[in-house]
């Protein structure tokens, strides 16, 4: 490999569109990893490095929908850290935490969990037809402790 320094050719740089050797690249991704390990990291303030936040810690609840077609029977549970909820409704489980609400709504219960500082995090759907035909609908909540 030759390249131009000055206006003449050298020996050893690449030249456009040449490239370089696997070994070169692989020494410079080691000393650029040894440079930033050396350093503590990224960082560009030392202060910054220092005053990390510590890890959230987070608590979860988890709610269950379950629908089963040939009787239209609707059961809610709501598992959260200090108790368990079991309803026949949405709405039911809202006033079971204190929260009475006028209508039937997934929106309007998600609300509910979201002003107490239930963040929803996951949600699954799945239908089931073996036995008996079901819908089972999941919805997982996290919150700060």
């Amino acid at each position: 490999m030759r390249g131009i320094i000055n206006g003449s050719a050298a020996e050893g740089a690449p030249m456009a569109g040449e490239r370089m050797s696997k070994p070169v690249v692989v020494s410079l991704l080691v000393l650029a990893a040894a440079a930033l390990f050396r350093s503590g990291g990224p960082s560009v303030c030392p202060a910054a490095a220092q005053a990390r936040p510590a890890k959230a810690q987070w608590e979860y609840a988890v709610m269950f929908r379950t629908l089963k077609f040939v009787t239209n029977e609707v059961t809610v549970r709501l598992r959260l850290p200090d108790k368990a909820i079991e309803a026949k409704s949405l709405r039911e489980v809202c006033q079971q935490l204190g929260r009475p609400v006028e209508e039937e709504s997934t929106a309007v219960a998600l609300n509910v969990l979201g002003e107490e500082g239930w963040e929803l995090v996951a949600y699954s759907e799945a239908e089931s037809v073996r036995d008996v035909r079901l819908l089972s609908i999941t919805w997982v909540f996290k919150r700060p402790k």
